[in-house]
């Protein structure tokens, strides 16, 4: 998206997408990266059969 806005001349909605997708790879990383086994988890809770 920031480069579609970006190529349309809308800077700012350029801006707006690009800082949204950084704070959506933060949390990502914070919440689904296990440090210990070094991989991304695919669920925040554990499975109950």
């Amino acid at each position: 998206m920031p480069v579609l806005a970006k190529v349309v001349g809308d800077e700012a909605r350029g801006k707006f997408w690009k800082k949204l997708a950084g704070r959506i790879n933060q949390e990502i990383n914070r919440r689904l990266w296990a440090q210990k086994k070094g991989v991304y988890l695919d669920s925040l809770y554990e499975y109950i059969p």
